[in-house]
């Protein structure tokens, strides 16, 4: 898991340097690193931690695609239920459109998956299609342990389903 992270982290400052284009980049970090903020941040408002300075620090400086009036819209609110109407006035409103009965953090983990797999099928930058193809590894990984973990505890498998990140197809 460490190597994987450091790999990451490794091909997104080589890819910086060269590669595929600018935008596609920036596209793709930015809503990586937004998504992954987004989930920090819901935990947080969840489970009533930190101020609103504390929850705009899950931002990075640089790396997001929403607004500063956005971010402080996010960071400020008091529940969750206020957090998604917040967040409905983003770019990342659709994500999260079909919440229902799936946890906020699926929905965007899954999101996320959907996005990585598409950059991977059109890559036309290697380092583009590692970055997504390590994403995708990755995610395969935790699936795997999750299974297991299912069947250690138990759990049918229509339940342990649940708990997959998988694509939006299935």
């Amino acid at each position: 898991q460490a190597l994987l992270e450091y790999s990451r982290r490794e091909l997104l400052s080589l890819s910086v340097r060269s590669g595929f284009s600018a935008a596609d980049k920036c596209e793709l970090f930015k809503q990586t690193s937004d998504i992954n903020a987004l989930i920090m941040l819901y935990r947080m408002t969840a489970l009533g931690i930190g101020s609103p300075e504390d929850r705009a620090a899950c931002f990075g400086k640089t790396m997001t695609l929403l607004s500063e009036k956005q971010k402080r819209a996010l960071s400020s609110c008091a529940d969750t239920k206020e957090f998604l109407t917040a967040l409905s006035g983003t770019r990342y409103s659709n994500l999260c459109a079909g919440t229902g009965e799936r946890s906020f953090e699926h929905v965007l983990k899954t999101a996320l998956y959907g996005i990585m797999r598409k950059r991977l099928h059109f890559a036309t930058d290697p380092t583009e299609a590692l970055f997504a193809y390590m994403f995708l590894s990755e995610n395969e990984i935790k699936n795997v342990v999750r299974i297991c973990e299912g069947v250690r505890y138990g759990l049918p498998a229509q339940r342990i389903e649940e708990f997959l990140i998988l694509g939006s197809e299935r």
